[in-house]
């Protein structure tokens, strides 16, 4: 994605904060002030390297009784608007039976998965988006030694269930809430930052079966709100006062005017203070280490 273009999935600078620092807007203008919000939050996202922002939750029921063996589920096409291609997609509850597939596709109210269903699920089943890791990505210093720690860039708001397979497509096990935690405790994290590790239990209870991350791919399943809780209101304030400055600049003409209907990302670094870039920099994803 170039910078500045695309669309954002955080709402950091927003219609009704800039009209807040503006005074009311005339119809007309509104359009245009939405664009410069669309250019500065898809910027933002594209120098940090991440979103600082809840990736949007997707959660629905079958909207028709399915068999196994088949691709296509039904569910609310209002329910599964922010589902998109190569999303995982679970399907059943997760201390029940379930199971999770990559979405092909999305047609209104049709989910197409990439893997034929193992199970048959009846009308109101619940449906979920999961998120996938690598056991490879775990921190142990080894290949082949399972790891106890693993590194979530993308920060996690929240985590309602843990699940793990032992192997590359191998079945997965509910892992105890009990034994696994996110680090750092939010008493150590710097305000409003989510949690950046998942730990895995050095004395596991004898009801969890796999106490580690073991190697594969796509063997540990994430269930729960990933991303950052909230938008930082620093970011916010930056992406305001670009908005702004970008505004007075479309209004007051001459020649550094600038039209929203254009890239503005060239304008965007040079509205920036050594203080703004300084605050951007924290969030950005190289600031997180990589243990191990």
């Amino acid at each position: 994605m170039a910078a500045g273009q695309g669309t954002a999935v955080g709402a950091y600078a927003t219609l009704a904060g800039i009209q807040a620092r503006v005074g009311n807007t005339a119809a007309s203008d509104t359009a245009e002030l939405q664009v410069f919000c669309d250019q500065v939050n898809a910027w933002i996202e594209q120098y940090t390297g991440r979103i600082l922002a809840p990736l949007p939750i997707v959660k629905s029921t079958v909207a028709a009784a399915s068999v196994g063996d088949v691709t296509l589920i039904a569910a609310a096409a209002a329910d599964i608007a922010n589902l998109n291609p190569n999303d995982e997609l679970a399907i059943g509850p997760v201390t029940g039976t379930h199971e999770s597939s990559p979405v092909l596709a999305v047609s209104s109210a049709t989910i197409t998965l990439g893997v034929p269903l193992a199970n048959s699920y009846a009308i109101h089943s619940p449906i979920e988006r999961v998120f996938l890791r690598d056991g490879f990505d775990a921190c142990s210093g080894d290949d082949i030694v399972p790891g106890r720690v693993m590194i979530e860039e993308r920060g996690i708001a929240l985590l309602t269930a843990l699940e793990i397979a032992s192997f590359t497509r191998g079945p997965f096990a509910l892992i105890p809430s009990t034994d696994y935690w996110l680090r750092p405790v939010p008493q150590r994290r710097d305000p409003g930052w989510p949690a950046t590790e998942l730990t895995m239990t050095n004395i596991p209870s004898p009801t969890n079966p796999y106490p580690a991350f073991f190697p594969g791919y796509g063997n540990t399943r994430l269930w729960g709100v990933i991303g950052w809780p909230v938008e930082p209101t620093d970011v916010c304030a930056i992406a305001e006062r670009v908005v702004v400055a970008l505004w007075q600049m479309k209004s007051g003409g001459g020649a550094y005017s600038v039209d929203p209907g254009t890239i503005t990302a060239q304008q965007i670094p040079h509205l920036l203070s050594t203080d703004d870039w300084r605050a951007l920099n924290r969030y950005m994803i190289k600031s997180i280490g990589v243990v191990g």
